[in-house]
């Protein structure tokens, strides 16, 4: 089964993951950077799926 796009053409598959990442994301005392390495993976791939999106919306013709 192929996976869905939004119109934007982000997967919803995704952004639920990167949703569950950041309910889970929270600052432990035996590792406090792991925190902001998680932080920054997220924001990362959430600004990636951004650009393709943008990209998408301005390739895409309106009709």
């Amino acid at each position: 089964m192929a996976k869905s796009l939004t119109p934007a053409g982000v997967s919803p598959e995704m952004l639920h993951e990167m949703a569950r990442r950041v309910e889970r994301l929270t600052v432990s005392r035996r590792d406090p950077e792991a925190f902001f390495v998680e932080r920054s993976e997220i924001a990362d791939a959430l600004r990636k799926e951004a650009w393709k999106a943008e990209r998408e919306a301005r390739e895409t013709p309106r009709t």
